[in-house]
């Protein structure tokens, strides 16, 4: 049977004379790809971590129509306390990438021995106060009666915007530092990562300890609360349904799917 050129000029050659796949790279590649281009290059991160060996990880990947998103944390090889970094990878089908940056730096825990050296300040004694007597002839007086303070009763949603913390560094400086504190205080708590957007994959629910909860840097704003119907109300009034996922490492416990039906 006779080839028609036509058709033969129309198609693209999928490999080349030696053999080897032309075309689009697969996210596994994709993957590798980020890893090296990294480790290769470590001028990226500036002068501090330039030149040094860093250990690097997939925490995200996405593959979109024309491009795969992959993201990374690094941090110091050996014996470093603290939280690792996050950079972001866009890399074509062919191989190419398109864009890298950085979206947090390597962030240093505050160790508790720090904390138990600054002395506890005593308040200052409080000095006698003189005695008053009221003279005899004056008119007794009794307390004036107390106005009732009546309190609206709470709603689901009012108590868990009051029962939820919010950590995010943009807005309180101090953020990261009481976003760790908090941790110490609840082990057992919840924490949602909101990263915003329509991924849900970026939104994600943790429980405490959870090894996928890989970042205490509040550059991505964290929601903390102690009660899951707590932070399940907290998060209705963020996300629209199915705009955000569990830990898919079983930090929640038995699995509760946020998607509709």
């Amino acid at each position: 049977m006779a080839e028609n050129p036509e058709n033969k000029e129309d198609k693209p050659d999928l490999f080349s004379p030696s053999g080897e796949a032309l075309g689009y790279i697969s996210l596994e590649q994709a993957r590798v790809l980020a890893i090296r281009h990294a480790r290769d290059n470590t001028d990226f991160y500036g002068p501090r971590y330039s030149g040094i060996n860093l250990v690097l990880e997939v925490i995200s990947q996405e593959d979109g129509e024309e491009y795969y998103d992959i993201r990374l944390s690094f941090r110091p090889a050996g014996r470093f306390r603290g939280e690792p970094g996050v950079e972001q990878f866009v890399i074509d089908k062919l191989g190419n990438i398109e864009y890298r940056q950085m979206l947090d730096e390597p962030t240093e825990l505050d160790l508790p021995e720090t904390e138990q050296e600054s002395p506890v300040s005593q308040p200052p004694p409080t000095p006698p106060q003189p005695t008053v007597t009221a003279p005899t002839d004056a008119p007794a007086t009794g307390p004036e009666p107390a106005t009732p303070t009546i309190t609206p009763p709470l709603t689901p949603e009012s108590q868990a915007s009051t029962m939820c913390q919010t950590f995010y560094r943009p807005t309180d400086p101090q953020a990261e530092q009481q976003f760790r504190a908090w941790m110490r205080e609840n082990p057992r708590g919840y924490v949602f990562n909101h990263f915003g957007g329509t991924n849900p994959r970026y939104n994600c629910l943790h429980r405490l300890p959870c090894r996928g909860l890989n970042r205490a840097n509040a550059g991505v704003r964290k929601i903390c609360c102690t009660s899951r119907t707590s932070v399940e109300h907290r998060i209705a009034e963020l996300r629209e349904p199915g705009g955000w996922e569990e830990c898919g490492l079983g930090c929640c416990g038995q699995y509760t799917s946020s998607t509709p039906g």
